[in-house]
């Protein structure tokens, strides 16, 4: 199933939008495909290249959900998680914004409840800063 979701998050003269853009799919043969649980893989478009940084935090997000997304799937039925798309603002962007992006595309998709995650800006360092529980 193909969704959007767009985290937002601001709090002081500058915010991180990412609108995520994703599908899941059953599991074929994908040679393309980062393995993040024994059912569950991340593949990202060709049209497009995301980071290792933004890969990493969409790694940790999924390896955060993967006993509820299992829970959502019929037994050992393997999946994709296909990153379709991702809209972001070069200039209000943290690589982090990506985990709670993921977070956020995996809790609307499974339905299932996303877990917290502290955000508080840092005027000295003019930074986010991200305490993911």
């Amino acid at each position: 199933m193909r969704l959007t979701y767009h985290f937002r998050f601001i709090k002081s003269t500058w915010g991180i939008s990412i609108k995520l853009a994703a599908e899941d799919l059953v599991y074929t043969e994908c040679l393309d495909c980062d393995q993040v649980t024994d059912r569950i893989f991340l593949r990202t478009s060709t049209t497009f290249k995301i980071t290792n940084a933004e890969k990493s935090y969409a790694i940790k997000a999924i390896e955060r959900m993967a006993s509820l997304i299992h829970g959502n799937l019929p037994p050992e039925q393997k999946i994709i998680i296909d990153i379709t798309g991702v809209e972001l603002a070069d200039t209000d962007f943290q690589a982090e914004g990506f985990y709670c992006a993921m977070i956020g595309w995996l809790s609307e998709r499974y339905s299932i409840p996303a877990p917290p995650v502290e955000i508080t800006f840092n005027k000295k360092l003019n930074k986010y800063e991200f305490a993911f529980h």
